[in-house]
Parts: C-alpha cells; sequence; structure tokens
C-alpha cells in the first residue's frame, strides 16, 4: 500500500494548510470556554428549537439538525465558489468594494429571502 505523500494530489493538500484550521479550532475552544466560564453552565446538549421553526416543520431535532446542516453548506459553497469565506466576503470585501464580495452579498440577501418565504409561508 502507497503512503500518502506518494499522490500528488495528496502532497498539494497536506502542504497548502495554513492557519484556517488553527482558526476554526481556536474558534470552537473558545466557544466552548465561553460557555462554561461566562455563563456557568453548557447549552449545547439542551433542545432548543426556534417557535416558528416549531410551527412550521415540528420540534423533530433531526429535521432542525438537517435544516440547519444544509443552510450552512450552501453558504459556505455559495463563498468558496466565490474564493472566500462568508464573513470574509460580506464584512471586510464588502468594505473593500470588491466586486465579487458585493454579488456574494447580494446573492446571499436573495437567496435569504427566497428560503425564509419557502420555509416559513403560511401552511393552511
Amino acid at each position: 500500500m502507497a503512503s500518502a505523500g506518494v499522490y500528488s494530489y495528496s502532497t498539494l493538500v497536506v502542504h497548502t494548510i495554513g492557519w484556517e484550521p488553527f482558526s476554526d479550532i481556536g474558534t470552537l475552544f473558545g466557544a466552548f470556554l465561553a460557555s462554561i466560564f461566562f455563563t456557568r453552565r453548557f447549552q449545547s446538549f439542551n433542545s432548543v428549537i426556534p417557535p416558528s421553526w416549531e410551527t412550521r416543520f415540528g420540534n423533530s431535532q433531526i429535521k432542525r439538525a438537517g435544516g440547519a446542516f444544509t443552510g450552512g453548506f450552501m453558504m459556505l459553497l455559495g463563498a468558496r465558489m466565490a474564493d472566500g469565506c462568508a464573513s470574509g466576503h460580506i464584512l471586510s470585501g464588502d468594505l473593500q468594494m470588491a466586486v465579487s464580495s458585493l454579488e456574494f452579498f447580494i446573492v446571499v440577501i436573495i437567496f435569504l429571502l427566497i428560503a425564509a418565504r419557502l420555509i416559513y409561508r403560511k401552511v393552511n
């Protein structure tokens, strides 16, 4: 069996990993510490479903997790297609008046409105 270093793509991927994974891990760890030390309780495992979601889709945690994952995945996929990250495009990219960031922001708002209309429409 060949090692991962033999394949050129694996070598490229491993050697181009930068600071980003450490930022994600640090954010996750920092949020965990803040939830413990500032609020004195850890709320992540509590069942919290917004009333508007519950009215429309019920109180299934699996359905809620699927909706949250799908929405987050689509947002990040669009940001990566625009060669950046969601917060980077919307916050700093718009301040720099980058055309790709302005386009990304407009598309996010349009699909936000479409998704809200589809998800939270009145059900008879």
